[in-house]
């Protein structure tokens, strides 16, 4: 009981201060969850007397305790000349009639005049069931009618917040889509190897060729000195990942080791290439750039 006084008092206070009916149980929805079906069933009746214009909060005293705090008038008291009682005099605010007590409107009126013109402007009521008692609730209740069950969903205090999103990936240096083009240029010569990784059935591999070497590599270093500067036949592997739209690269276990951009890839590390990245096999160097058509 004292954790069902503590959740209606909070709620007056937020909406005395203008705070609206579902940011006000939003903001008890952890204590409200805490509560059994029973308190959760009594929350909901107090919380609609409370819209409907109460101005304390209700408690769940019984008729005869609602009534004790009236004082008994004695017969002194009703024929005293100087104090004439009427019925008026007589009632007492704990037993004062509905019909004659003023209903404070405060934000409850426009809340329903926004409710009727969204139910005008969609011209039907959507109902949906209480994920706890299966009862049918119109889609803009927060709490159940029935059991006292939250119907929005709560959010995780884990989870993470979504910053500013970004569509346009094509400003990324790490970009690669189904027209882009990889370039690598060496630095000595200036040779460009063009490659499309992500049309190719297998990774492509870049090394040197061999005389009587059966494995030729995708894109041959032979012819820019790649035996002196330390290129092996089966050097580097580039492949496609489709679900991030970039390049991988990844040294197979090289003799002289592969660097990008000056640091050094473990045997079989995987890592992203970038547009204006440096790969340097062994000593040959290789510009990297990519073109989108």
């Amino acid at each position: 009981m004292a954790a069902l006084q503590k959740i209606l008092a909070e709620y007056a206070k937020m909406r005395d201060n203008g705070v609206e009916v579902k940011a006000s149980l939003n903001t008890l929805r952890d204590e409200i969850e805490l509560l059994n079906e029973k308190e959760k069933q009594d929350l909901v009746r107090l919380l609609r007397a409370h819209e409907a214009g109460e101005t304390q909060p209700v408690t769940t005293a019984t008729p005869v305790q609602a009534t004790a705090s009236v004082q008994p008038i004695t017969p002194i008291q009703a024929v005293a000349p100087a104090q004439p009682i009427t019925p008026i005099q007589v009632a007492t605010p704990p037993v004062e009639h509905e019909a004659t007590r003023k209903i404070p409107l405060r934000n409850l009126a426009k809340e329903r005049q926004t409710n009727e013109q969204e139910k005008t402007a969609t011209n039907q009521v959507i109902w949906i069931n209480c994920p706890n008692c299966n009862r049918s609730n119109q889609k803009h209740e927060l709490v159940c009618y029935s059991c006292g069950h939250l119907l929005e969903a709560s959010k995780s205090q884990q989870e993470t917040q979504a910053l500013a999103e970004t569509n346009d990936l094509t400003y990324s240096e790490d970009f690669f889509d189904q027209d882009s083009v990889l370039i690598l240029k060496a630095r000595s010569s200036g040779k460009t190897f063009l490659a499309e990784p992500q049309k190719s059935d297998h990774e492509l591999v870049v090394g040197r060729s061999a005389k009587g070497s059966a494995v030729m590599p995708d894109i041959d270093l032979a012819d820019e000195d790649g035996d002196k500067l330390g290129v092996s036949r089966l050097h580097l592997n580039i492949g496609y990942d489709e679900r991030s739209h970039t390049i991988c690269v990844s040294d197979i276990g090289s003799a002289n080791g592969t660097y990008l951009n000056g640091q050094r890839l473990h045997p079989h590390e995987v890592r992203v290439l970038r547009d204006h990245d440096e790969v340097r096999l062994g000593k040959l160097v290789l510009l990297v750039s990519f073109r989108h058509q």
